[in-house]
């Protein structure tokens, strides 16, 4: 893919409309089950050098959205864009060219190791993959790209298995600076970590950011890791953005009564015990076919009439801050 001339305003990467249906498997003599919406007109841009975060309950769609984004999963509908190209239906060489200006950091460090590789392999194994350099610039880079995530290069001959779980994190972090990429799609990377090493791989996630000006996706569902390390948030839900604004404002002024929800269910939340409500509790979780998809879980809209038939689009309740309620902060001043 060519690179492309665009001007600095413009995003590094824009979601537009995109939708995710998975069908379902039908197994012999079982009956046919619905498709799956696991993202539902999705939209949101990234600014370059900004950290965007995504935070929503399990089965939200944050990972399903990191992998259309990385384009693992193809998207049912919607566009896809990168630095101003159209990357939606990107195949061969020229989606081989986008995935070494993308790349991505897992939840599980060990799953994404091969236990037969030494650490110095597979850290070279993407230089391998994208043909470039020859042995000895490989091996310089390595060591390099060691030295960047603050491991000794001893520790090129070690195993995966012989490495603890924030190292074998560190490891995963040197793989996907190994291209030289602009953007890296951060998947929950230290939500099986220690407490202690995760401030460790936050703060040396934030050093490599600076020094060299990447754009970072970071799905989470930590809140208060959201907050210490994003510049913007959007709240998913049920494959629907429910809020997204900066991160400051979002935790100071939550506008959608899910996001109130999840601040409340948040231990040790900075607010006080004064300030916090009461929470938002499951009372039918089931999909409703027409309304507000949160509807059935609302404390102030589950009764109303317009949340029963309206889906409501997000709106903009102040600069930069869109929410996807009819009554936005009814439930923050409850």
């Amino acid at each position: 893919m060519k690179q492309p001339t665009t001007g600095a305003g413009v995003p590094r990467l824009e979601v537009e409309g995109v939708g995710k249906v998975f069908k379902s498997r039908r197994s012999f003599g079982a009956t046919e089950k619905p498709p799956t919406v696991a993202l539902d007109d999705v939209s949101l841009t990234v600014d370059r050098g900004e950290t965007f975060g995504i935070v929503g309950e399990s089965g939200s769609g944050k990972s399903t959205l990191a992998r259309c984004i990385l384009r693992l999963h193809d998207v049912s509908s919607g566009r896809l864009r990168y630095a101003g190209e159209d990357v939606t239906n990107l195949s061969g060489e020229p989606l081989r060219a986008f995935r070494r200006r993308v790349q991505a950091v897992f939840q599980d460090a060990s799953g994404a190791l091969d236990p037969r590789m030494t650490v110095g392999q597979l850290v070279a194994e993407p230089l391998d993959i994208h043909h470039i350099g020859n042995r000895t610039t490989r091996r310089a880079a390595v060591a390099d790209l060691l030295d960047a995530v603050g491991m000794p290069l001893d520790f090129a001959a070690r195993a995966p298995h012989a490495l603890s779980g924030g190292q074998r994190q560190r490891i995963g972090i040197a793989r996907a600076l190994a291209l030289d990429p602009e953007t890296i799609l951060l998947d929950e990377p230290v939500s099986a970590l220690d407490v202690s090493v995760q401030a460790q791989v936050l703060n040396l996630l934030k050093d490599i950011q600076d020094a060299r000006r990447l754009t970072y996706v970071f799905i989470v569902h930590d809140l208060a890791i959201a907050e210490f390390f994003c510049d913007r948030i959007a709240v998913l839900y049920r494959g629907r953005i429910m809020e997204m604004a900066s991160a400051r404002v979002l935790f100071r002024q939550p506008q959608h009564p899910y996001t109130v929800s999840l601040f409340d269910a948040a231990p040790k939340h900075h607010r006080s015990a004064a300030k916090r409500r009461q929470r938002v509790r499951p009372v039918d979780d089931e999909a409703t076919a027409t309304g507000c998809v949160f509807r059935a879980r609302c404390p102030i809209g589950r009764e109303r009439e317009i949340c029963r038939a309206t889906q409501p689009d997000p709106t903009e309740t102040s600069p930069g801050h869109r929410t996807a309620c009819h009554f936005p902060g009814e439930a923050a001043s409850a």
